[in-house]
């Protein structure tokens, strides 16, 4: 066989699939996975491909919005717990958010993604259960004061 010109060709073979492809290919053309370049390693490709696009803005949303509402929330309490009446409900407001934190950190640490995902929706069905039963405490306490709930304070005492 004469010598040929043309340059050879180096190979490698896919990480997905094993099909013998050009060691300079960025995508496999048999199964489509993208290939290990130089400049980046194979785990930072399967870290950024593992999430979509949307995923990496969320978070980013997120990161951006997460510093500001962190100095808010506790200047918030701060601020309510300074106030005349409020300050025993700004009391039970922080212990509220510190139990809830605390409840979260301690599912994922014992049951891992799974596990914070129940406490969530568990602290949030109770949420709104303290939030309908505020309602109708109010609506109760203010029926009472015109004197107009009062069979249904006399029911509840």
């Amino acid at each position: 066989m004469p010598p040929s010109d043309e340059p050879i060709q180096r190979t490698v073979y896919c990480r997905n699939c094993g099909t013998e492809i050009a060691e300079d290919a960025d995508i496999c053309p048999e199964c489509g996975i993208r290939q290990q370049t130089a400049n980046r390693s194979v785990g930072d490709i399967e870290f950024f491909e593992q999430y979509s696009t949307l995923t990496w803005l969320g978070s980013a949303i997120v990161a951006v919005c997460t510093f500001p509402i962190g100095l808010l929330v506790p200047g918030y309490f701060a601020y309510r717990a300074s106030q005349g009446t409020g300050i025993e409900q700004g009391r039970w407001e922080v212990w509220a958010v510190l139990l809830g934190n605390l409840f979260g950190i301690a599912a994922v640490e014992i049951a891992g993604e799974t596990g914070a995902k129940v406490v969530v929706i568990l602290e949030l069905l109770l949420g709104v259960l303290v939030f309908v039963a505020a309602v109708l405490g109010a609506f109760v306490l203010f029926g009472a004061q015109i004197g107009v709930g009062t069979p249904l304070l006399a029911l509840g005492a």
